[in-house]
């Protein structure tokens, strides 16, 4: 080989690694899963468990997923992934290096959900691609899709793409949604709900019948979008979250993203998804730092199998240059200081809002805002490199601070040590978004003789509850509670209906029922007995063969019972001998009067005896003799 080959040839392969050396590979992370969604790393040929194989995504990785499985990826730009259940992807491409940064994946099954950066460096790319088709994204959010008859299905949610299919191309925005037809021909779509998972997996069906053409299947898309919509609008104040707005510009790599929304929600945001349970939400995320550029975080909330977007955090990533820091200057330190007065009202929103400024030229320096245990989880530096800071805490119930006095902000740094920095809180209890969580009643028991009923009241701490019993629907006495606690309702005499209402500072009220009697034992009872407790019959006797089997009515009232309602007696007995005793209670008590057929012979006398359990404890008895005999004796000498 000749000086003049070996140096081209030389030459040839500096200029190869250079390239390579500029396009170095990079890695995703993985923020989230749902079941056991599967990996296979490049260079291996058996899948293994995402959980067991550690959460980085490389160049040539493949993830697949079954049923109810999902995978979110995070890429180094900040721009996040979502694989969504039954769904095969590979990643042919992951390079990043001074501000480069190239992603690509194939969708060899399935659906992938993407929220995209704009990619401020022109050699910088992401593609999505099909066994047809391949698509350019430009700083988007939306859904791209391997159809089940192998066509390809674009939609988004803002920004833009281009799809290309063989020699042709199509291009979509935000609102669009680029519907496939059997004969391989495509139609741009105006879509409310363009950029939606779930639309997809709801539309989807329509593409497996060859015989549907392609006007059938938009006309049936158009209908579903509008039932769509209809949820929406019914739905949108539950799919709306409160957020704290980023900086216009930072600085740093990273951020802290926070927002308040409806308990029972779950929120995605910057590839992780969160349970709602009303309190503040923080996400921590971050991205190269040479990727400069606008950063979007979209949230999605998900809500009875319904998904839609539901916020958008944005700001502007400005690397800081090495030659702008300033060197061999006096820094004069600027003191931790409130500007936001020195009592703060809570009230709107439910949020304790603090304002100030601090020394910004330490970026070890952390700065926290705290109400009581509640504090920012991340360093609020990373917020407000500027040197000046508005945040926002929340303050409810529910979270347990409400009965706070003060907000703290707390500076600490190794250069100027630590500062603090106090405000009085005036909390408003009276508002529904600080006091959130209605009181709660229970009912415990009710004593039928001492006639009172034991009621506890909860979720009272620091809140004002009235406690309002309703006797049949008129209001009796309140009872007030500043803290958790029992309380006892007299009850009126007799079996009444009562409704127990707990009312809150905020208008929040929760009731319970109940139907229950009141039987005092003070109560007096006697038994009246119709012809007094001897009856003599003069019934003349039977001819021979004849029955001499006799019928009598058995009279009696029960008196010293209100309005003579029956409702007091617990049971009555009646028995005589060698008969079977008679039980009358429940449902057969509808008088104070009671008729009993006795059964007698004739030449007999029967003794019939009554026993009423009261149901205040008390027991009355009485007896009542019938004589059938043809005796003469005299009535006196009968009765025992």
């Amino acid at each position: 080989m000749t000086f003049s080959k070996y140096f081209k040839a030389i030459s040839l392969f500096i200029a190869v690694l250079a390239c390579f050396s500029a396009a170095k590979s990079g890695s995703g992370k993985i923020t989230f899963t749902l079941g056991d969604p599967q990996i296979m790393k490049y260079g291996k040929s058996d899948w293994k468990s995402i959980r067991q194989s550690g959460k980085k995504v490389n160049q040539f990785d493949k993830i697949r997923t079954v049923l109810e499985e999902q995978v979110i990826i995070s890429l180094p730009d900040g721009s996040s992934l979502t694989i969504d259940e039954n769904s095969l992807v590979e990643i042919p491409e992951l390079l990043s290096e001074d501000g480069v940064n190239n992603f690509s994946a194939e969708i060899k099954k399935g659906r992938v959900k993407f929220s995209v950066q704009k990619q401020a460096n022109a050699k910088s790319s992401i593609k999505f691609s099909t066994g047809t088709a391949t698509a350019a994204i430009r700083g988007t959010e939306g859904v791209f899709a391997e159809l089940p008859n192998g066509m390809a299905y674009a939609s988004l949610h803002e920004g833009a793409l281009e799809l290309t299919i063989g020699n042709k191309s199509y291009t979509i925005g935000g609102g669009q949604t680029l519907l496939p037809g059997a004969d391989g021909t495509y139609q741009v779509v105006e879509l409310a709900a363009s950029g939606e998972m779930d639309f997809l997996k709801e539309v989807e069906g329509y593409f497996s019948d060859s015989t549907v053409s392609l006007d059938s299947i938009i006309k049936l898309a158009k209908e579903k979008d509008s039932k769509y919509t209809e949820m929406l609008n019914t739905l949108k104040d539950s799919l709306q979250c409160n957020t704290s707005n980023l900086p216009d510009t930072i600085r740093e790599n990273s951020v802290t993203l926070k927002a308040i929304c409806k308990p029972g929600i779950n929120v995605t945001i910057a590839g992780q998804t969160i349970a709602s349970t009303g309190e503040e939400i923080s996400v921590s995320t971050g991205w190269a730092s040479d990727t400069e550029g606008d950063k979007k975080f979209p949230l999605t909330c998900s809500v009875n199998n319904f998904t839609a977007d539901c916020g958008l955090l944005k700001t502007y990533f400005k690397a800081v240059a090495e030659d702008t820091v300033k060197k061999d200057t006096v820094h004069v330190h600027n003191k931790l200081e409130l500007t936001s007065g020195p009592v703060i009202n809570v009230c709107e929103k439910g949020l304790a809002t603090v304002e100030g400024t601090f020394d910004p030229s330490d970026p070890s320096a952390s700065l926290r805002v705290s109400v009581g245990k509640k504090s920012s989880e991340t360093n609020l530096l990373l917020l407000f490199s500027n040197g000046k800071f508005n945040y926002s805490i929340p303050v409810n119930d529910k979270i347990g601070n409400w009965n706070e006095k003060q907000i703290k902000v707390e500076y600490e740094s190794n250069t100027f040590g630590k500062e603090t920095a106090t405000a009085e809180l005036s909390i408003n209890k009276s508002c529904p978004d600080v006091n959130i969580t209605a009181p709660s009643i229970t009912f415990i028991a009710a004593d039928e003789i001492k006639c009172s009923a034991e009621l506890k009241v909860g979720e009272a701490n620091g809140d004002i509850v009235i406690l309002t019993p309703y006797l049949d629907g008129a209001p009796m006495m309140d009872k007030t509670f500043q803290n958790d606690g029992k309380a006892t309702v007299n009850l009126a005499t007799g079996i009444h209906d009562y409704n127990f209402q707990v009312t809150d500072q905020a208008g929040h009220k929760s009731s319970i029922s109940r139907k229950l009697g009141c039987y005092p034992v003070s109560d007096k009872f006697s038994i009246s007995l119709r012809n007094g407790p001897y009856e003599r019959l003069r019934v003349p006797r039977p001819p021979p063969g004849a029955s001499t089997i006799l019928y009598r009515n058995l009279h009696f009232t029960i008196n010293g019972m209100t309005e003579n309602d029956p409702v007091y007696i617990k049971e009555i007995a009646i028995s005589q001998q060698d008969k079977k005793k008679v039980i009358i209670k429940g449902s057969s008590l509808q008088s104070n009067s009671v008729d009993h057929q006795v059964e007698l012979s004739w030449g007999t006398k029967v003794t019939v005896n009554i026993d009423v359990i009261m149901k205040n404890g008390a027991i009355i008895k009485a007896s009542k003799t019938f004589d059938a005999t043809s005796s003469n004796t005299s009535k006196s000498s009968e009765v025992k």
